[in-house]
């Protein structure tokens, strides 16, 4: 069980995925937690090594309970809300206050907005419980304006569909989440009833019923970035999961916690693997995923269970471990995932169904297609086969996608019937009209290139995989035109990229892609998020890949608005060097300190700018932060008027490949530089540089980080 992941690279240089095929074919099955990004990072964010072809990927639904609150809207006719489920914050805990009946209002009424994410222009003498919609800003800073205005509580209703989730962090005013379908039944409830409506919770925190087999909001999908596999393979319960934790905890003093997470999903499967194999012991490994996968049944994608789920978010479905362990027959391949296909494409995939033990005879074959599936793409396949004691018969899964057909995602399941037992084989292909497939590009070498993107034609609004959310700080429409270019690398290299230096431009990103093609952004690595070791999903202006793979690459440059702008362009390719820092200058009144910093590489980055001074023999350290001209490169340090003595100023600085560095867990030398310099200020004033104070100087690079 690996209850754990992190951004995926190219495969072929992922030692976690290439260490479970090698687990694998010693015998040795993986279950793997699929990652908890969908909110973020929405198709196309399982992690590795979730992404692994050989591991069995687990993602995370509801349980038959949460752990929260009974609420109860006053006087409503609706016996859905009344009572419903809430979950509380970590704190502070829901008042006496709230346990009569109160009233309860939207946002207007305190002038807030509709996620409460600015200010109130001013507090309200109005005493209520605020309804307001997630996301737009953190749950903290929703709890301080509802407060600011004037609110006794504020109640948090979920934007997508999945179980009451826990907000762990403290808020000003009591916080409470409920479901999207519950928050929009308040919202009737408030316009229907008017000034009249009231609700009042429980105090005590208590089991209460939600629908089960509902995936979670945070659930990464499928499919894989790089290689476009059909991921997860089986969701289980990983929502409200009681585990135990150390007596001595000071976070959780009690023997049991509530967790959530598809960490705590994988667990489960794995528990199911172990009797598959006890039951099973000459399976291997790819038939224990085999049986896992297609005798699942159906997961659910609406808070009321009654949307069947994409295989893109679900794999096979649900975990059925009775089915699991006696599946009756086994499908080779036990998912079809067909990657992304263009109108007119005709793919045949034989499918081996064998007979596992009391499998055997007719079995009728039906295709279920998942709702939003283009009508243009069709998946089809004989009406029944016939399975013989012991043996195999091949299963034509054809998908024909007509020129006419849309884009969008053309998912389901073949389900083979045999009685009462069903058993599924999921399918999923990506229909694709790929705007930059015909466009023309600049080819780059290393170094710098200026271009704007002002005038270029707007091809492309969105990029995947992943297909991120506004969660991350980026636009989830780019309306700019783009401008194109692309590379090729001859052989293998420890990291290649892009950085754009915006001229006369705001808001322009690069995007690398395999090929030109907005479809196949390089994972994570490809967007312009920090997917570094310590600035995780910061937005920056750079985007690229570590241990990249020989092959041709496309980048895009593009903009959030139509207007663009003018950039130059940096492309490296093995940057393995942090940046230069230059000779200290000293202004005349000693009290502003300036030095250059360059870098031939990825480019400074200013987020790692940091410095410290230290005086020899003293306690007063001081902290600064460097501002940085780009243009000019170089860092201003104002130091201010010193007292007379020796002084050890740390420096540090680093580069936009840190960004790109995926698999370390600390900050990289090659790319992060801590420098540090000697000063010496006199009694009248003047400062100049000295030798560097030995003891002044381990505490001032400990201040920055430095070691």
């Amino acid at each position: 069980n690996l209850s754990l992941g992190g951004p995926q690279i190219d495969p072929s240089a992922d030692a976690l995925a290439l260490a479970l095929a090698n687990a694998a074919r010693m015998g040795v099955p993986s279950v793997v937690a699929a990652g908890n990004d969908f909110d973020t990072r929405g198709y196309g964010s399982i992690s590795s090594p979730g992404t692994s072809a050989t591991a069995i990927t687990v993602a995370a639904t509801s349980t038959t309970r949460v752990f929260g609150v009974s609420g109860s809207a006053t006087g409503s006719e609706d016996p859905a809300i009344t009572p419903f489920t809430a979950v509380p914050s970590i704190g502070p805990r829901v008042t006496p206050a709230l346990t009569h009946p109160t009233p309860l209002v939207g946002p207007a009424a305190y002038g807030l907005d509709r996620r409460a994410c600015h200010r109130p222009a001013r507090p309200h003498a109005l005493h209520a419980v605020v309804i307001v919609l997630r996301g737009g800003c953190g749950f903290g800073q929703k709890a301080i304006n509802a407060h600011e205005a004037g609110a006794l509580a504020v109640i948090v209703e979920s934007d997508r569909p999945g179980p009451p989730f826990v907000v762990e962090e403290e808020a000003e005013i009591p916080l409470l989440a409920v479901t999207d379908v519950i928050g929009r039944q308040l919202r009737a409830y408030i316009a229907a009833a008017g000034s009249s409506a009231r609700v009042h919770f429980t105090r005590t925190i208590a089991e209460l019923p939600t629908p089960p087999r509902v995936l979670t909001d945070f659930s990464s999908a499928g499919p894989t970035p790089f290689d476009q596999l059909l991921k997860p393979d089986i969701s289980a319960p990983g929502e409200a999961i009681l585990s135990s934790v150390p007596l001595a905890s000071s976070d959780y003093p009690g023997a049991f916690a509530s967790w959530e997470g598809t960490s705590m999903a994988a667990p489960a499967v794995t528990g199911v693997v172990a009797l598959m194999r006890q039951r099973h012991p000459a399976w291997t490994p790819a038939q224990i995923r085999e049986a896992l996968i297609g005798s699942a049944v159906a997961a659910y994608a609406d808070s009321n269970a009654t949307v069947e789920a994409s295989p893109l978010r679900a794999g096979g479905g649900f975990l059925d471990a009775p089915g699991a362990v006696a599946p009756g027959v086994l499908s080779d391949p036990p998912v079809l995932g067909l990657g992304l296909q263009r109108p007119g494409a005709l793919v045949t995939v034989p499918v081996s169904v064998t007979d596992a033990g009391d499998g055997a005879g007719l079995w009728t074959v039906a295709i279920d297609r998942n709702g939003s599936s283009p009508a243009g793409a069709l998946v089809t396949a004989p009406a029944e086969l016939t399975v013989p004691p012991g043996g195999s018969v091949l299963l034509p899964v054809t998908l024909t996608v007509t020129p006419e057909s849309t884009e969008g995602d053309a998912a389901g399941y073949v389900l083979l019937t045999q009685g009462a037992r069903v058993r599924r084989i999921p399918f999923w292909a990506h229909v694709e009209r790929s705007q930059f497939a015909t466009a023309s590009a600049q080819l780059l070498t290393p170094g710098t290139v200026s271009g704007s993107t002002r005038g270029q034609p707007d091809r492309v609004e969105r990029y995947r995989y992943p297909a991120y959310t506004g969660a991350l700080g980026l636009p989830v429409r780019w309306r700019g035109g783009e401008s194109l270019y692309r590379f090729h690398l001859a052989k293998r290299a420890i990291n290649a990229g892009v950085t754009v230096e915006s001229l006369h431009g705001d808001g322009l990103r690069p995007f690398v892609m395999r090929g030109l093609d907005e479809n196949r952004i390089t994972g994570e690595s490809g967007l312009p998020i920090d997917v570094g070791p310590s600035l995780t999903d910061d937005p920056v202006p750079s985007a690229g890949l570590a241990w990249a793979p020989a092959g041709d690459y496309g980048v895009a440059i593009d903009s959030a608005t139509a207007r663009g702008g003018a950039f130059r362009l940096r492309f490296w390719v093995d940057d393995v060097t942090p940046p230069v820092l230059g000779r200290l200058r000293i202004s005349n009144d000693g009290r502003t300190l300036r030095v250059p910093i360059t870098d031939a590489g990825s480019g400074v980055d200013p987020r790692y700018l940091e410095c410290a001074l230290v005086q020899q023999g003293s306690t007063d350290d001081r902290s600064c932060r460097p501002d940085w001209n780009a243009r000019a490169g170089i860092a201003t340090i104002r130091i201010g008027r010193l007292p007379a003595g020796h002084y050890a100023l740390a420096l540090r600085s680093g580069d936009y490949a840190e960004s790109r560095d995926a698999l370390a867990i600390t900050l990289s030398p090659q790319h992060v530089r801590t420098r540090v310099l000697g000063l010496a200020v006199e009694g009248n004033g003047a400062i100049h540089v000295a030798p560097v104070p030995a003891e002044a100087s381990l505490d001032a690079r400990r201040q920055v980080g430095g070691g």
